[in-house]
């Protein structure tokens, strides 16, 4: 998630350009510096949400995680790679993105907790303040960008 040029922030959320301009993402970073946001591709029209963290995984690995959110407690499973090249040690990407939609929308703060080896969980939190609106702005540019519609209005993607 290393913030693009021109990176315009919503609230905690800054939206951008994917490097090399295949999309756009929609990120927060907590005060540990840890990733969570939104990625959308133009050329597939398809949208995930990633989880980008200090901790080491497996290459490929399934990894089970717990949410919470004003809107309940949530479970599915990350799939984790390396994230050295952004300055971290796992990307993970939730499979079942419309458990980390319906926790995110509405709420004010999501948190995540994953099993570590020793029998401790490892917990991440993040504010969502300005993050439905950031993520929707990110699908909506996205959508409109992949059907050739941007109307008469400048656009940046």
């Amino acid at each position: 998630f290393a913030q693009s040029k021109g990176a315009r922030q919503i609230g905690v959320w800054s939206m951008g350009v994917i490097s090399g301009a295949t999309g756009m993402y929609a990120a927060t970073f907590n005060d540990s510096g840890v990733a969570f946001g939104n990625y959308c591709y133009f050329k597939t029209q398809t949208w995930f949400w990633v989880l980008a963290i200090n901790l080491r995984t497996e290459e490929n690995a399934r990894y089970p995680v717990l949410i919470n959110s004003k809107k309940g407690a949530f479970n599915t499973v990350m799939i984790c790679e390396s994230a050295k090249s952004v300055g971290l040690e796992s990307r993970c990407i939730f499979e079942n993105p419309d458990v980390i939609s319906e926790a995110v929308v509405g709420s004010g703060q999501i948190g995540f907790a994953f099993p570590l080896a020793d029998g401790k969980f490892h917990v991440s939190r993040f504010s969502l303040a300005g993050g439905d609106e950031a993520v929707g702005s990110v699908r909506e540019l996205v959508r409109r960008a992949g059907k050739g519609d941007s109307g008469t209005r400048d656009s940046r993607l």
